[in-house]
């Protein structure tokens, strides 16, 4: 989830940031 860490906020990335 680092890689999306930039865009989080509105990608499917969201859930792999926080864990």
């Amino acid at each position: 989830g680092k890689k999306g860490a930039t865009g989080a906020s509105t990608t499917v990335y969201a859930v792999e940031a926080n864990g």
